[in-house]
């Protein structure tokens, strides 16, 4: 899951950008990737009408927990809100790092600027006519599909609007509910003694990937809540395996695991639906591990248990 900063595009960038690649390095903190690409991109921000915050950024993705310390991608409202209170944002992910959810994380984070600005009653969006990656981005962030719409410039589109008062990452909570929802019959259906059964010595079994992921939800709870006190937000990780190994989940009764699980998620996902915009920027420090936005930790939650998942019913 991609930590993304979004930086403006001014004429400083621009300047410093020329300078070239080490001149970024000492202004950001990171390498600007595809240079020739990201000056094309800063060049046609500027000649974007509006004044920040109705501008553009590139995204930049620093090197903490295994990101790629790069410029990533780039996004922008194409204008300020019109009289109807209505804006409309575009990103565009750089081609290394495509597939990795910067599209998603870049368009989460132009949202969070729209539910700040109290001007803003609809954020819309559009798309090739088809359904592909970026309609399953807009999916994923709460985008609701309105039909075909006729650009004067880009033709015909598919146009996708979006409330700014649900939460940036409603569209996380949404996916982990159903998520949630798909998996618990396929996971019922494993026999109890296959359930209890690791798959290789070492492993964790079916059983104890669920009760890690029990785990994992009630620790995060704790700070999708706490993370909205204001101020920032400092809490311990946890011995996983300690903690699965403590609680015996091998022995535990597979369709009472399994309930609890889904139950519980269930409910982080209204959690997580309700989080106002402004928190999700609250820095959390978990453990020993730099400090990430709290909209951070939601997406990674859902991506940690999609991975956990896949290593017991796959895709």
């Amino acid at each position: 899951m991609p930590l993304l900063r979004l930086v403006p595009v001014t004429l400083a960038l621009a300047d410093t950008l020329d300078a070239g690649p080490d001149a970024f390095r000492a202004a950001h903190g990171l390498a600007p990737g595809p240079i020739d690409l990201v000056r094309e991109v800063v060049g046609q921000t500027l000649a974007l009408p509006a004044a920040l915050p109705w501008a553009g950024y590139l995204a930049l993705e620093a090197p903490d927990y295994g990101g790629a310390g790069a410029v990533v991608g780039t996004c922008a409202f194409k204008d300020a809100p019109d009289s109807e209170g209505r804006v409309e944002i575009a990103y565009y992910t750089f081609p290394p790092h495509e597939g990795r959810g910067v599209a998603g994380a870049m368009a989460r984070a132009l949202l969070a600027v729209a539910a700040a600005a109290p001007e803003v009653r609809e954020v819309v969006a559009h798309t090739l006519p088809e359904a592909n990656a970026s309609t399953h981005v807009l999916k994923r962030a709460g985008f609701a599909f309105v039909g075909d719409h006729d650009d004067p410039e880009d033709g015909p589109v598919w146009r996708w609007t979006r409330d700014p008062a649900l939460s940036p990452v409603a569209g996380v909570a949404e996916a982990l509910a159903e998520a949630v929802d798909a998996a618990a019959p396929r996971l019922l259906a494993l026999p109890d003694t296959i359930a209890a059964t690791p798959p290789a010595p070492g492993k964790w079994s079916a059983k104890e990937v669920i009760g890690h992921l029990i785990d994992s939800a009630a620790n995060n709870h704790q700070r999708f809540v706490r993370a909205q006190e204001g101020g920032p937000f400092e809490g311990p990780g946890y011995a996983q395996d300690a903690w699965v190994a403590r609680q015996r989940y091998r022995d535990a009764p597979w369709g009472e695991l399994v309930e609890l699980w889904r139950l519980y998620n269930r409910h982080l996902a209204r959690v997580m639906a309700a989080i106002p915009a402004a928190a999700l920027t609250t820095p959390c420090r978990i453990g020993v591990h730099p400090p990430v936005p709290l909209g951070y930790v939601a997406e990674d939650y859902l991506a940690h248990l999609r991975h956990h998942l896949r290593g017991v019913i796959g895709d």
